[in-house]
């Protein structure tokens, strides 16, 4: 009798607790997806004569409520999408393609007038400057040099700018921030993001065709034959080799491209067989280091000066029967080579023999 008593008691506490429980549930979770489930559990009771129909009402109720908000909240998500895409593609003007190897018209009048008065002191001839205004008008004009440089690179920009000649903003694997101009930078960096964000990777100018649409525009470019990481770029990670990419674009359209090797030079003095100490600190006389070159620079700007040696036709060169028929591989091989060789002949024409570097010598060997 006790314990059927107190089973009783178990059962009527337990019925009670369920009401609480239901009766806060039902006033926190109302027109949720917990309340119908709540409901599903517990029939309804405050209409006993058709408890199916109250159901089936508030089911319904519930349902209409979360449909709408769900169409609430959906409206506002893609207003909002809408509004930061509208932004962006007004802030990049509706491309992806900035990238800090191409130098704008205007840089600003402040960097202008420094980078004038800073190679104010570098000379060349009108002999030199008349090599490059006899190449047609409509022609594409790549400038090579044997080493990468930025010095020479803002140096070609400044000078062939101020004389009117197509003048190098492409540089191929070139990368300047500090002359951009600060609305150009905050489009580089938010273009990065923004396309890192859809295609998990980043922009590339070459397989984007940014650069063979800037050099059809008629922009000028810039190259370098040797570097520390070229022959492991080209050979060894497979990216885009500067000199087949112009022998590319070069079958793609009838107007010439144009490649012009130019050289710098520091001083008139024959390259020392056996470096000195101040050489091996600072960089010989024929590539100083930055800082021997600023003393250079300062200390004896009439010294310091550039010359242009002979363009080379792509367009002449592709109709070489020797080279016509080979892949574009073995072409841009051998106009490497050439215009090594050449830019070597022409600086033993001024300051006597010169040593091939230990680039130069890695790649002559292990792509003979």
């Amino acid at each position: 009798m006790i314990q059927l008593w107190r089973q009783i008691k178990i059962a009527v506490l337990n019925k009670i607790l369920q009401s609480i429980i239901y009766s806060v549930n039902f006033s926190v979770y109302k027109n949720t997806d917990r309340l119908q489930h709540l409901i599903l559990q517990n029939p309804c009771k405050t209409n006993r004569s058709s408890p199916k129909l109250c159901h089936r009402k508030l089911e319904f109720e519930i349902q209409g409520s979360r449909c709408i908000k769900k169409k609430k909240v959906n409206l506002m998500a893609a207003k909002d999408s809408r509004k930061s895409i509208n932004w962006i593609h007004r802030a990049l003007k509706g491309t992806h393609n900035h990238y800090s190897c191409y130098l704008p018209d205007k840089l600003g009048k402040l960097p202008s007038l420094i980078l004038r008065l800073f190679y104010s002191g570098i000379k060349t001839t009108k002999d030199q400057i008349a090599v490059l205004r006899q190449i047609e008008d409509d022609a594409i004009v790549v400038y090579a040099t044997k080493f990468r440089s930025h010095f020479e690179y803002l140096l070609y920009y400044s000078r062939y700018q101020k004389d009117n000649l197509p003048y190098p903003q492409i540089g191929f694997y070139y990368q300047v921030y500090f002359w951009q101009p600060v609305s150009r930078l905050i489009r580089m960096m938010l273009a990065h993001i923004d396309y890192f964000i859809h295609k998990r990777t980043f922009p590339n100018p070459y397989k984007s065709g940014y650069i063979a649409q800037t050099l059809l525009e008629g922009k000028a470019g810039m190259l370098s034959l040797v570097s520390k990481k070229g022959f492991y770029r080209r050979f060894i990670k497979a990216k885009t080799d500067p000199i087949q990419y112009l022998i590319e674009l070069q079958k793609t359209t009838e107007r010439p491209v144009y490649i012009i090797p130019q050289l710098m030079f520091f001083s008139k003095n024959p390259h020392r067989s056996i470096p000195t100490l101040t050489d091996i600190l600072f960089g010989p006389e024929d590539r100083p280091g930055r800082l021997r070159r600023l003393v250079g620079l300062f200390k004896n700007p009439g010294k310091v000066f550039f010359e242009v040696s002979e363009p080379v036709n792509l367009k002449t060169y592709l109709q070489d029967e020797s080279i016509r028929n080979q892949p574009v591989e073995y072409q841009s091989l051998v106009l490497r080579r050439n215009l090594l060789v050449q830019l070597n002949r022409h600086r033993q024409t001024i300051t006597g023999p010169i040593l091939k570097t230990r680039q130069e010598l890695k790649e002559s060997i292990l792509t003979s």
